[in-house]
């Protein structure tokens, strides 16, 4: 079985709007990452943390960029290729501030620890498929300001 990887997104298909919202609202006022984008039914979502500590969201349509994000190639990975190319983080995050602990009690998800989307566009692409896939879903992620997660 591999381990499945990509751009962090949401559908309300499976969750509501709501829940989406609330969850990434608090991941930025906690501090966790001060500016990003979540696409939520392909409508983008900034979240940005203020000085004044409150967290704005705002929204755009992009259909550039999300047709762009969904023709990235994010096949799964075993986990010794992964473990051969990463740092086995969950989530690799859009700034550039290290490695951070996200696994809190205010949050109820698969994500344990995170780190910056430079680890991964750095990757050499000789180190194989798995490594050009991340490198190159990784930079999209860092131009558009997205995160990456990966599900191990």
């Amino acid at each position: 079985m591999g381990v499945p990887w990509g751009v962090e997104y949401g559908i309300t298909k499976y969750d509501s709007l709501e829940f989406y919202l609330d969850r990434w609202k608090t991941f930025c006022a906690l501090g966790l990452c001060n500016h990003f984008i979540f696409p939520i039914d392909y409508v983008l979502y900034e979240f940005k943390l203020g000085e004044d500590g409150q967290v704005s969201i705002t929204t755009r349509e992009d259909s550039e960029i999300i047709a762009e994000m969904k023709s990235l190639s994010c096949s799964d990975g075993t986990y010794d290729e992964f473990e051969s190319v990463t740092n086995s983080y969950d989530l690799y995050l859009p700034d550039n501030r290290g490695s951070r602990n996200i696994d809190k009690p205010e949050f109820k998800w698969n994500y344990q620890s995170a780190n910056n989307l430079s680890l991964l566009t750095d990757l050499s692409p000789k180190w194989g498929r798995l490594a050009r896939e991340l490198r190159a879903a990784s930079r999209f992620c860092q131009k558009h300001k997205m995160m990456l997660g990966i599900s191990y």
